[in-house]
Parts: structure tokens; sequence; C-alpha cells
């Protein structure tokens, strides 16, 4: 392959990884030096030893050949060009031993044979040359390109003029001045400008032990020419089919590249302020180009900012487009075997049947290719090959037949949680309860359901989940007393609380989406407290869902269930009997019986006997005693501690303490200072000075007591 630059900059690039083959596109890594070749350049003859990169793909090596040099050529590619050019300017007149004229002056002679093999070369391949030059003019000459070049009066003189023209092209871009007509051949072609002809015979050699290498045959006869493959292959050893393929592609993400080029060639002006390259880029965005096939394309900002930066970065090489790659697809044994991994064990999941794989085959696809393949087969949704169980469309026969129940997510208010209690009737779709409260648990439900029964009849049904707010014991009671059938749904099959599922998106879509606890969203109606919060609801409820015509019923479900009638309300002493709790206790020798650390009295025959207490959570003052069934009277409070029982704490949490302001240890410190100061100086009464004072005053002190 071809690479352009000092020998320096391209052992740079290969060592940073930013050199890419050309058989599939991989990364190149350094791998030793090729041969030690002599080439006969104007300046004379001169030794290279080209570096050797491989394909960290696919392990193909390949030849850094640097532009000067053009494959299995003996001559440099000036010297061979310049004897093309020699040769088209003589017209069709023979040039045995061409003279060529060297740039630092004087007269160089090529041999008749190597004159000959060029220009038979050349002449087999100046179509297809002209054609592909002819594709990439106008990317580089830009408006130069609209004017048709002059014939040249043979098919090679024009395809020399083609190259010079994308030549003088190229010269106007930044970096590229000094680039010579040689290197641009060497790199729109890989190297390979005297390529065998495209319409040779390519056929196996039996003789050669590569597995790649094919020799090519013209007139009957073996061509020497170059492989793509490995630059070390012998002479016999020409391009394949498939190293043809490969040149097409590296010339057309040639010519993309620099259709990019020339694309983003007026935001490369290093005296551009940002905020003028900004402008160009929109500018250049905004409209549409002429592609490279020739078509109008328009290109995102987004994406001609990143050829802004690859160009700077990694210049021509960077903005060459990097080839497709395509995994490879896994045949249709592993799609076998991973569907029979599932129908023998249909708990398997997709990660584990690729784990199955992996030990297996020693290699597995990734687990959301494993995943199409399942749903492809109907795995995931049949693993046994059976249907799953269908469900028909429900709905109870008439209202107040089935409640159902469930518990939702709402907002918060003044910092704290809050949940949505709401009860459903199946028939008219009518919401019997909805209130919002602070504690998800059987307390705050057991309130919900209260009012709702008391407002709108017994049902016949409830339908609540298995939420702890719906297992406890005090329900089972309640159902019991007003004679309400409990039924809970499966676990794991909640498909029955559909309708409760579709009014709670509707409540949080159309009314949630309106309310905020909090100053984050000025836009929505706030709401400072558990109160004002559940007086809303009420009045939506009222004015708005049940006012409205249902999708389903056809009707409002205010209408609907009006429709049925009045409901008959039970009584309030029939009502305080089902929401109460009731223990087990036993009454002890003194006729008195323990409730939640409080200390009752009942009649002394009921000593030594199990007995039901009847009582209200919120208020432990009041039981009822319970024996046999029969109602045996009303326990006498003897020792009141706790006034409500502790498994039912207020909806809200009490208010904080006022702050006293008093400081104790602030008072200690005062009442410590003040008495310190009132202690007697006895040693200030006479008069003296102070005895920590010098020795000598001291002992004139006692000198004069004597």
């Amino acid at each position: 392959m071809t690479v352009r630059g000092p020998a320096g900059s391209v052992e740079k690039r290969l060592r940073a990884g930013r050199l890419r083959g050309p058989c599939c596109g991989g990364v190149l890594a350094p791998w030793g030096r090729a041969r030690r070749r002599v080439v006969a350049v104007f300046s004379g003859p001169q030794e290279f030893c080209p570096r050797r990169g491989r394909c960290r793909r696919c392990g193909r090596t390949h030849v850094l050949l640097p532009a000067d040099l053009w494959s299995r050529r003996r001559y440099g590619a000036a010297v061979i060009l310049a004897a093309l050019v020699l040769a088209a300017a003589a017209a069709g007149r023979a040039v045995a031993r061409p003279w060529l004229a060297s740039p630092g002056g004087g007269r160089w002679q090529v041999p008749a044979s190597a004159a000959w093999s060029w220009r038979a070369r050349f002449a087999g391949r100046t179509g297809a040359l002209r054609q592909a030059l002819m594709g990439v003019l106008p990317l580089a000459a830009g408006s130069a390109a609209a004017r048709p070049l002059a014939p040249a009066g043979s098919a090679a003189g024009d395809c020399l003029a083609a190259l010079e023209a994308v030549t003088a092209g190229l010269r106007r871009f930044p970096g590229l001045a000094a680039v010579a007509a040689h290197e641009v051949a060497a790199h729109l072609t890989g190297g390979c400008w005297l390529a065998p002809a495209a319409g040779a015979e390519v056929q196996r050699d039996p003789g050669c032990r590569s597995r790649r290498c094919a020799v090519m045959t013209v007139a009957g006869r073996p061509w020497p020419g170059y492989s793509g493959t490995n630059p070390d292959i012998p002479g016999r050893c020409v391009m394949t089919a498939a190293d043809r393929e490969a040149a097409a592609r590296r010339q057309r993400a040639r010519t993309v590249a620099l259709w990019r080029w020339a694309l983003v060639e007026p935001a490369m002006d290093a005296a551009l302020t940002s905020r003028q390259r900004g402008a160009i880029v929109r500018e250049l965005a905004a409209r549409e180009h002429e592609g490279p096939s020739g078509t109008l394309v328009a290109v995102s900002r987004r994406t001609i900012d990143r050829w802004v930066a690859a160009r700077r970065q990694g210049g021509f090489e960077a903005l060459v487009p990097s080839p497709r790659q395509c995994p490879p697809r896994a045949g249709t044994e592993t799609e076998e075997l991973a569907a029979g991994l599932k129908m023998e064990n249909p708990a398997r999941t997709a990660a584990q049947v690729r784990r199955i794989l992996a030990a297996q085959l020693g290699w597995s696809p990734s687990v959301r290719t494993i995943q199409r393949w399942l749903e492809a087969r109907e795995l995931t949704t049949r693993p046994g090959g059976a249907p799953p169980q269908a469900f028909g469309r429900f709905q109870a026969g008439a209202v107040n037949e089935i409640w159902t129940a469930d518990l939702m997510n709402g907002p918060r208010v003044a910092g704290k949680a809050t949940f949505l209690a709401g009860i459903i009737d199946d028939r008219s779709r009518f919401l019997a309860g909805a209130r919002f409260v602070r504690r998800p648990d059987a307390v705050r439900f057991a309130g919900v359901l209260h009012g709702a029964i008391a407002a709108h009849g017994i049902p016949q049904t409830l339908y609540p989940g298995n939420g702890s707010c719906f297992a406890g014991s005090s329900l089972q009671r309640a159902c019991a007393v007003l004679g309400v059938k409990l039924v809970r749904s499966a676990p794991g099959r909640p498909a029955g609380r559909g309708k409760t599922e579709r009014a709670f998106g509707t409540i949080q879509q159309q009314f949630l989406v309106e309310v905020t606890g909090d100053g984050q969203h000025p836009a929505r109606h706030p709401v400072a407290s558990l109160e004002e919060l559940n007086d809303l609801p009420d009045r939506w409820v009222r004015t708005v869902c049940h006012a409205r015509v249902h999708s389903e019923t056809g009707q409002a479900p205010q209408a609907r269930y009006a429709a049925a009638g009045p409901p008959a309300r039970p009584g309030p002493a029939l009502l305080r009997e089902a929401f109460s709790w009731s223990v087990i206790r036993l009454v002890r020798k003194t006729a008195t019986v323990a409730l939640e650390g409080n200390v009752y009295c009942v009649d002394p025959f009921l000593a030594g006997r199990k007995v039901e207490l009847v009582f209200d959570p919120f208020d432990l003052t009041q039981v009822t005693v319970y024996w046999g069934g029969r109602k045996v009277g009303t326990a006498v409070p003897q020792v009141i501690g706790r006034h409500a029982h502790p498994k039912a704490p207020p909806d809200e949490d009490p208010a904080p303490a006022a702050l006293t302001g008093v400081d104790y240890l602030q008072l200690i410190a005062d009442a410590d200072q003040a008495a310190l100061g009132q202690q007697l100086n006895l040693a200030a009464l006479d008069g003296g000075d102070d005895p920590a004072q010098g020795g000598d005053q001291g002992g004139g002190d006692q000198e004069g007591r004597r």
C-alpha cells in the first residue's frame, strides 16, 4: 500500500494506530521491514527498505511504500510517469530508447524493454484510469472543472491530461501545494497505476503454495504483476479478484475523502475566529451539496464539525471513511441449539442460554441476538408450545357487585410522600372512594373503605391486591361483619385489577400533573397540606371524572351508577362494629384483663376464661367484652396508659414541641459566677499588698507583726 510523507511521519502514524490496511480496513501494527530493494530514480540508484505493517483484524501483512514508488517497479514513479508523458507526446510514433530530462538537469535514458512494458500496461488501463480521474476532477479542481479538457489526440494523452488537471486542482489546498502528479497517481490507485488490465483472466497457479495467490494470463501466457495480498509473493503471483475489489473500495473511499476535504475547506482557515467558523459551518449545513456520486446530499452541522476536527488532527487519511464491518452471522445450527435449550427448560432466560452456548461451543452470540431468535420462534410467549392463557373482557352484572381496590403513589406534600387509596365500582367505573393518605397501612385503607361504604352502600365482593394494607385481620373482620366476600388476586397475576390501573392512569395524566406540593413547578397548583390535597380530587372527580362519558361503557359513571337506584346504606352502629378491632385475652383471677398496657375490670364470673375484646383502635377507653359469641358487657378502665393502639398512629405526625428558650448549662454558669463574686478577700482588709508580690515585702510584713 502507498503512504505519503517522510519515513519518520509514517513510523509515528503506524505506531499510533492511524494507518488502516486496504484488505479489511483494520488497524495496522508494526511488523518489521520488507526486503531491501534498489530503485532507479533521477538522482541515481537508491536503496529502500520500506516498513511492513500487519493488520490486527485479518492478520495480513502490507509493505508501506512511499508515494515515490509504484508497486513491483524498479524505477521511480517520477521516471515512469515522465516516460509515459513522452510516449503520449510522440502521438503514436515509436520511441525505442526515450531520453528523459531530469529535474536537476541533464538527460536520463530508459531501457527499451522497460519503456515498452510501461506503454503496454498503460495502454490497457487508460480508459479506466481516465474515467476515475474525471470522477475526481470536479472535487479537486472546483469551478475550474466546469471547463472541459482539450483532447490530446490519444487515449493516453487524455488520461495524462486529466491527471495533470487533478494535480493542479489539489495544489490549491493547504498542505498540498507541492504535490506531484506521480504522488497523486499513487494515492488514487493505491500504487497500482500500471496494474494488469481489468479484463485479464485469473487462474490458479498449481505451483504456488499461497492460497490467495493467482496467476493472470493475457493472450494465453503468464503476465507478471503484483498481488495486493502480500507484497513478497513471487513474480508469478498477481492481483486476484479480491485484490481488485479491495482496490476499488479504496478508490471509492479516497474519492469520498477528497469530497469531504473540499467541503470543509472554507472552514479550515486558521485566521477565522470561532464565531466566524461557526457561521460558515452553519451555512454549509443549511444547503445541499453535490456528493461524490453526483446526487445532492445534505450534511448536518455536527458531521461537518467532526470532519473539521478530523482533518486538523489526521489530515487527509482521517477523512477516509472506515470500511463497513459486517460481523459473521451464526449458522442455523446455533439457532436450533438455542431454541432446543429453551424448549427443554422454559425457565431458562436468554442470558442463561448464552452461558450454555459459550460452554458448549466455545463462543456465543449476544444476548439480544438470542432474544430475537426466541421471539421469532415465539418461545418467549409459548416456551412449551402451548399458547398463554387468554382473558376475556369482564364486567360486573350490577352496581355494587364488585369493588376493586388498590394504592398509587401520590405527590410529595410538605416534604413527605403521599399515597392514593382508590376503590372503583366494576360495573359503572364509579370511584366509590379516593383519598390521599400518608401511611399505606391497613388503618388508612380501612378509613377509606369506611367512608365509601357509608356513602355508597355495601358491595357484594371486595377485590383488593396482595399488599400489606390489604392483608390485615381487621379487613377480614370488617368484611365478615358486613357480609362482603373478600377475594384477592393471585400473586403475580394482577390482570383483574386493570380497571383500577386505568383509572389511576387517568388521575395521573389529568389531575396529578396540575398539582405540586413544593415550589419546583410554579405552573402547577400549589398544595400545602394533606387536607387541601384531598379536597381537590373530590371536586375533580365530581365535576370531571364522573360527569364525562366513559369510552368503554358509553355512559358517564355518575349516570350509570345512579341508574341502579339508591344503594342500601348501613347504620352507624353496624359500621362501628364492623371496623372495630378484636383480640382474645385471658381474664385474670382478679377479674381484670390487660390490653396494650391498659387494665380493665370485667364481670367476676369471667375470671379464668378467654374473652374477646372489641374496641376502636383510636379510642381504647371503650372496650366491649364478648364471651361465647355473646356480648357480656363493657370493660371498665382501671389503668389507662395508652389511648390509641400502637398500630394506629395518626396520619399526620404531631408538630414538634415549641422551644422554651431555657439554657440549663448557662444558668449553672451564671449561678457559679455570682457565687464567686460574693466571696470575701481577707487579705485586702488590712490594707496590705497582695502576698503574691515580691518576697521582701512579705518578709517586712512578718517583722512588723512580730
